[in-house]
């Protein structure tokens, strides 16, 4: 360790291959261990995937939106327009390759963020040392709060990994003034908004960056309007169908600010400081507040000044939003990371022999919890879905639970010929969640679509149900009514899946598996499913969606 090992550190090649080697590994780590259970968007997520692998096989051209509206019917797990599309585009080619699999769809996260790492110790290469860029990208994949999302399909590893790119360019661009960096810079940022909304805070900080570096000479050239007019005409009509086809998206926006008992100013102000300690750990934040105000004092500010302006950029996209959660600022927590890591080689800057000591001890601290860390996880879903696939008379089957998502997700992957329906719990009770500051005050919405026990038997008989799955709790008083009806003599208890879980929130859970004594009429020829997030409701033909093979070869719509 010392000159030798300082050497080896400037090998571009060996550098990258150790570097991402150590990230890859924490995030690997027991891949394929359990199911979908991060935050119900994971399953939504996984099912956007799901929904344009099987749009790409079926290519549906003649009528897409029916297509859609089709699909969602039969597994109503789907929320592409509620996020946009770029990442479950990639999702779909992993499926197409390795299959519809849960730790499949983690795999696409895993390399976003191995790409995100690449990028983060690419910015800091351009300006700092190799051994800063090496340390700074491995403790921050190894924080507990990024390594979560490393390890489950969820956006914010997507969006992050895009959006380093598209700085990185930004940074290469303002260094040499090559023009294709600079289309690089629209591109990439297109499609970090087409992955998720949070990419926003691009546009402060590439402004703010701006006005900082006084590059005027950037209004003269006819480059920077074409780069822009790229992003616009990439990012403009997706946002535009989206909210036309989804208007309530707003709520996702306005949330609970809009309500007069909505969040105090204070509170939304303080809400992104006062997440950092959760986020980062009180020592690395101290470490990083340290840096800070060492770096205010350097001479050599570059890097410095540019991360300081990063986390104002970071800080005034996010604090209007109300959609809120510690998640969102995960762009954020990189330079506090890099702070820290500076103050510590700062401490040791007469002796650089005991700063690369310091920031190895440092690192392997976080690598030993990232190497020991387990992502909550749920089994039994699975479980279920696949005992159903092997049932005679199963082509509607009704699910009514916390863990919907996640059982949609296997009845889809267990039946290739898409034969099958899931009727949720909406049919009974339709509830619908405005955000409120960090989730913690949800405001509901709720319609209630059926009310006597009675109307619940008739549902499943008329609607064709053989067999429904019960969670042996209700998330809703409402529903208690399912668990009543199923207790009289029409329906029987076949089978009982206890939820294995290293979750608090969902132990004890336990999947009821029902079938019907009565013969189901499947006298309804419409399927309504009541819908919060479109103007109205919708119908589809119910004799299409379930029994055969779906789509139909030659769709024939009036």
């Amino acid at each position: 360790m010392g000159t030798d090992f300082q050497s080896w550190l400037r090998r571009p090649a060996a550098l990258l291959l150790l570097l991402l080697t150590l990230v890859a590994i924490p995030m690997l780590r027991e891949i394929n261990k359990g199911e979908l259970h991060l935050n119900v968007d994971e399953t939504r997520h996984a099912m956007g995937g799901v929904f344009l692998y099987d749009f790409f096989r079926d290519l549906p051209l003649n009528w897409p939106l029916q297509y859609a509206y089709e699909y969602y019917g039969k597994y109503p797990a789907v929320s592409i327009g509620h996020w946009p599309p770029a990442f479950y585009v990639i999702e779909a080619a992993f499926f197409a390759v390795f299959g519809i699999s849960v730790w499949v769809s983690r795999l696409a996260i895993v390399v976003f963020a191995l790409v995100g790492a690449l990028f983060w110790y690419k910015i800091v290469r351009c300006y700092a040392r190799p051994e800063l860029a090496l340390a700074s990208t491995v403790i921050y994949s190894c924080l507990p709060a990024i390594l979560l999302y490393e390890k489950s399909t969820m956006l914010e590893i997507p969006v992050l990994a895009l959006s380093l790119a598209a700085i990185y360019y930004w940074l290469r661009f303002l260094e040499d003034g090559r023009k294709i960096y600079l289309y690089g810079v629209a591109f990439l940022s297109s499609w970090a908004l087409l992955t998720k909304q949070t990419a926003i805070f691009l546009l402060f900080l590439f402004l703010l960056d701006w006005l900082r570096r006084r590059r005027w000479d950037l209004l003269r050239d006819k480059h920077s309007y074409f780069a822009l007019g790229l992003s616009l005409l990439l990012v403009v009509p997706w946002y535009w169908f989206a909210m036309l086809m989804h208007p309530q998206a707003i709520d996702q926006i306005r949330g609970s600010y809009s309500l007069p008992d909505g969040p105090s100013l204070v509170s939304i102000l303080t809400y992104y400081p006062l997440s950092l300690p959760g986020q980062l750990g009180l020592p690395l934040l101290g470490l990083a507040v340290l840096g800070i105000l060492v770096a205010v004092v350097s001479r050599d500010n570059r890097i410095h000044m540019f991360l300081l302006v990063w986390i104002i950029a970071c800080y005034l996209a996010y604090t209007p939003l109300s959609d809120k959660g510690p998640r969102v600022i995960m762009p954020w927590l990189l330079p506090f990371v890099f702070f820290a890591v500076y103050f510590v080689w700062r401490l040791f800057a007469r002796w650089p022999r005991a700063g690369i000591a310091a920031l190895v001890m440092l690192g392997a601290t976080y690598y030993a919890v990232a190497l020991a860390f387990e992502r909550p996880y749920v089994e039994g879903c699975e479980e279920a879905a696949r005992f159903l696939a092997q049932q005679p008379d199963s082509d509607i089957v009704f699910y009514q639970g916390t863990l919907n998502g996640d059982f949609i997700f296997f009845v889809r992957k267990f039946d290739p010929q898409k034969r099958r329906l899931v009727v949720r719990e909406k049919a009974i009770v339709a509830l619908s969640q405005i955000t409120d500051m960090g989730g913690k005050n949800p405001v509901m919405r709720k319609r209630q679509m059926l009310r006597t026990v009675e109307e619940v038997e008739q549902m499943f008989l008329n609607v064709g149900v053989r067999y429904m799955v019960v969670e042996n709790r209700d998330f809703a008083p409402e529903l208690a009514l399912t668990r009543v009806a199923l207790r009289s003599d029409k329906f029987e208890l076949i089978r009982k899946i206890p939820i294995r879980t290293n979750d608090h929130r969902v132990k004890g859970i336990e999947l009821l598996i029902y079938r019907s004594k009565v013969a189901a009429a499947g006298t309804m020829d419409e399927l309504v499913i009541p819908m919060f997030t479109l103007p109205q409701d919708l119908r589809l033909p119910l004799s299409r969606l379930a029994g055969q093979p779906w789509p139909p070869r030659n769709p024939d719509f009036p």
